[in-house]
């Protein structure tokens, strides 16, 4: 089972990344979790260097899609790990400190066994609604403009923005025309690049 979580680790200089990641977790087993970062990627890089981090369970749709897109992250609050050296998110609902104990890097996207060494539990998980899993899902996509057609893309965003009308509060909204403004930026960026690419 794929799971959603924010992912937070530090490289060698003590400066903390926070990622999106799907977690694969076993029903039965949760004494390990498993990432799968690409190579390229600062998650990957900053566990290489130092192979502990911690892996947050949020209602925060937002919060995962900024850190998706890059977008500025403000007012984050962290808590120092109780048995690790990591940095913790105090407003998640609950988190994994864990030690990653075998890594596989036989393709672009590695593959990372991490035994869980402390769970903390601070709050209910409320679920999303509708609107925050098309925030999510619209993410996802804003991080693949490369490789999709752009009919496609707007055709299913403009679906996602639908749901997030009909289902979503202000604070969803807000998030939603921050995704929109990103996707927007990164077209004109790559209207640009072909210009540039003719011109030369």
């Amino acid at each position: 089972m794929i799971i959603e979580a924010l992912v937070t680790t530090r490289n060698a200089l003590g400066e903390t990344n926070i990622a999106p990641m799907g977690m694969v977790v076993d029903r039965g087993d949760y004494r390990f979790l498993e990432l799968r970062p690409f190579q390229s990627t600062t998650t990957y890089r900053n566990l290489i260097e130092k192979p502990h981090g911690v892996a947050h369970i949020s209602d925060d749709c937002g919060l995962v899609a900024r850190a998706a897109l890059g977008l500025p992250l403000k007012d984050l609050k962290f808590l120092p790990g109780k048995c690790l050296d990591v940095d913790i998110l105090a407003d998640a609902c609950y988190c994994h400190e864990f030690t990653v104990v075998h890594f596989d890097h036989a393709s672009p996207r590695a593959n990372l066994i991490c035994h869980i060494e402390a769970t903390h539990r601070f709050r209910d998980f409320i679920g999303f609604n509708r609107a925050a899993f098309a925030i999510i899902e619209c993410s996802i996509l804003a991080t693949r403009l490369e490789f999709l057609p752009r009919s496609d893309v707007q055709n299913k965003l403009h679906e996602f923005k639908k749901v997030v009308i009909k289902t979503g509060g202000a604070q969803e909204q807000d998030v939603f025309k921050q995704i929109e403004e990103f996707i927007d930026l990164r077209y004109r960026d790559f209207a640009s690049t072909e210009e540039c690419a003719h011109e030369g």
